[in-house]
This record gives structure tokens, sequence and C-alpha cells, in this order.
């Protein structure tokens, strides 16, 4: 007679051995509902949100390495009177820090671009420390 324990591991193995891993996920809620999705061969995520008041989101992202990590994520708001609000979020992470632009478009055509960058604080060169005298 076999082990509980050698049986038990078999047949999670098998489980897992017979499925791939998911590449859309879909959620449901009082307040709306959310569906995520992969592309592996691309390497696109894409997120779409609809809530029970008529407002919805989308977003689609794509990242790709080089000196660093650059993403670029695009998205459109809308909420329950039909107004939209469109934009790009690029942003930058490598070797000394990160930085990130923000370009959106509002309901009445206006676009704005915000900028962020910060330095790593390691890149960054430390100050001169003041010596204290040494007393006798």
């Amino acid at each position: 007679m076999k082990s509980p324990m050698i049986i038990g591991a078999a047949l999670v193995a098998s489980l897992f051995a017979g499925t791939a891993a998911p590449q859309e996920w879909t959620r449901s809620g009082p307040n709306g509902s959310s569906t995520r999705s992969y592309d592996a061969d691309s390497g696109l995520f894409s997120v779409n949100r609809s809530g029970a008041n008529g407002g919805s989101t989308s977003a689609t992202v794509s990242c790709s390495r080089g000196s660093g990590v650059n993403c670029q994520r695009d998205y459109t708001l809308t909420n329950p009177n039909g107004d939209t609000v469109t934009g790009q979020r690029n942003s930058q992470r490598g070797l000394y820090g990160r930085s990130s632009s923000n370009t959106f478009t509002g309901p009445e055509g206006n676009t704005t671009t915000r900028y962020r960058a910060s330095p790593r604080i390691g890149a960054v060169r430390p100050r001169a420390r003041a010596r204290r005298a040494i007393r006798w």
C-alpha cells in the first residue's frame, strides 16, 4: 500500500502538468467587472474595467529591456457621462535612476505633459562630512 502523501503529491503534479498558465483573468463584483490579459509573445499586458454606474477604463502596457527597463502605458478613461480622457505614460528605470513622462488629453481637447525624475540614491555624490576636532 502506498503512502497517502505520495498519492497526493502525484495527483497534484498531474493536475499542474496538464494545465497551462492562464492568459486571461476576469473578475466581477457588485461595483463592476475587470478583465486582465497577457500576451506572452508580444509582451503586452492589458486591463479593461467597467463600473456599475457606466464608467470604464482600459490600459495597455508594454515593457522592453535595454540599458534599463522602459515601459509604455496607453490608457483611456470614460466616466458615466461619456467624458473621455486619453493618455500615455512612458517610464524608464536604469542604472542612475528613474524618470517618467505622462501626457494626457482631457475631454475638451486640452493636452498636458508632466515629467518626473529621481536619481538613484547611490548615484548621487555623497556630501563631504564635517570632521570634529579631536579634544584631548
